[in-house]
């Protein structure tokens, strides 16, 4: 693929040609492609799908025939028949719907419900989200449970209160974030797990960075405000979010 050329070839930029690489280990990864990049997304569609093409022509060549452009081609291959770029523009407060050019997924490809980010955050397995709880309930200490029971109250009486935990690193906040995490999704309540940095993200079970759920701009200023858009479906999934956890929220 196009992606791992620089792993087995070094480039000569005065010959302007592929040399095979002699020593050294090379991880290399293609430039990110916005959902609206348009011809450039399709593009690289076909560059991470496509082995040996040494042209554009070639690019867009499919069972022998050379297409006008990128998107016919991916289209051929079946390339645009999913939900990914949609499930991508949802996450923005975006659709497809809004960009005419872009073609839309069959509605098989798609959630059943109308939001799918709401369907996203409601489809664990309740089962196996009690097990986990009762799993992680048992080894809560006194302090652990009061800042639980606290939440959990919280959310059941629909009071909207908010709590700041502090603790030292490793003495167990992921731990309780999980718990009620586990809880709360077992009754298809929705929780947003959030982190201020992605390494901490990784450690809470579906959790984003909150730059990126809440459209918080990464240069503020007096007049910076967030981008969620009213009546688009992250507007509709906050609505209908029952806890919001934010890690390293002081950050």
């Amino acid at each position: 693929m196009y992606a791992e050329f620089p792993t087995h070839f070094t480039w000569l930029p005065r010959e302007c040609k592929w040399r095979p690489r002699q020593r050294g280990d090379v991880v290399s990864r293609l430039t990110e492609v916005h959902a609206i990049g348009g011809d450039l997304l399709y593009l690289r569609m076909l560059l991470m799908r496509r082995k040996g093409s040494t042209s554009f022509d070639e690019l867009r060549t499919v069972e022998g025939h050379v297409f006008e452009s990128f998107k016919e081609a991916c289209a051929v291959m079946g390339l645009l028949q999913n939900d990914k770029i949609e499930k991508l523009l949802n996450d923005i407060g975006k659709s497809l719907k809004y960009f005419p050019t872009m073609p839309y997924p069959p509605e098989v490809f798609l959630y059943n419900s109308g939001n799918g980010l709401i369907a996203e955050e409601t489809g664990y397995d309740t089962e196996q989200m009690l097990r986990q709880h009762d799993e992680n309930y048992i080894k809560l200490n006194k302090e652990q449970k009061e800042v639980y029971e606290a939440a959990v109250e919280s959310v059941n009486s629909n009071k909207g209160e908010q709590f700041f935990v502090y603790g030292s690193g490793g003495c167990g906040k992921i731990f309780v974030w999980q718990t009620f995490l586990f809880l709360l999704c077992s009754e298809h309540k929705i929780v947003l797990p959030l982190a201020s940095l992605g390494i901490v993200a990784a450690f809470l079970d579906g959790g984003r960075m909150a730059h990126s759920r809440f459209h918080i701009p990464i240069i503020l200023d007096q007049c910076s405000v967030v981008g969620i858009k009213h009546d688009t479906d992250l507007a509709e999934l906050l609505q209908n979010t029952s806890l919001i956890i934010w890690d390293e929220a002081p950050m």
